[in-house]
């Protein structure tokens, strides 16, 4: 792939839950959490299984860094 399309699934999930909080079928919250965009992408965290062989990592990710997240903590 070599454009970003971000943008483009944004805006289509954005409609979709739009649409969808319209008709009622979700709430306001559900259809914030859907929406929600942020500065920066999901981190990657580790976590080492102490307990096994040769300490294998299982990993996280944290995808919810959004804009709408920031500006509510402050």
């Amino acid at each position: 792939m070599t454009e970003d399309t971000t943008n483009a699934v944004q805006n289509k999930l954005k409609n979709i839950a739009n649409n969808l909080h319209s008709q009622g079928s979700i709430s306001k919250n559900v259809n914030v959490y859907f929406t929600a965009t942020g500065e920066a992408p999901g981190k990657l965290h580790d976590n080492p299984k102490l307990h096994k062989t040769g300490v294998p990592l299982r990993t996280k990710v944290n995808g919810r860094i959004t804009q709408q997240k920031n500006d509510r903590d402050r």
